[in-house]
């Protein structure tokens, strides 16, 4: 299987790698990261911007690597939660799985 990782960040693609092992420990991976833009801000204010920078980055490296089997966008934002601010992240996985049933 390969997958690709819409992230320059050896971080991002180490825990992509970590999980996918985790999910189909029977299966041997091999796996890229490629820089792509999110198409939101640098820095996401909202859950659903953030979302939408995860699906950005996901679909823009499906579109440069068609022949991965799994193609990753991770995104991290913030939020005010009544005066609070919250990080989070959005994981958007695009592809199939090792059966090559749709995700």
């Amino acid at each position: 299987m390969k997958i690709v990782v819409a992230s320059a960040n050896p971080v991002k693609l180490r825990a992509a790698e970590l999980g996918y092992a985790r999910m189909f420990p029977d299966h041997a991976v091999t796996s890229e990261g490629l820089s792509v833009p999110s198409g939101v801000a640098d820095q996401p204010l909202t859950d659903a911007e953030t979302l939408e920078g995860a699906r950005n980055r996901a679909q823009g490296v499906a579109a440069l690597r068609p022949d991965a089997d799994l193609c990753f966008g991770v995104e991290g934002g913030i939020e005010d939660e009544g005066g609070e601010m919250t990080a989070f992240a959005w994981v958007v996985a695009l592809g199939r799985d090792p059966q090559g049933r749709p995700l």
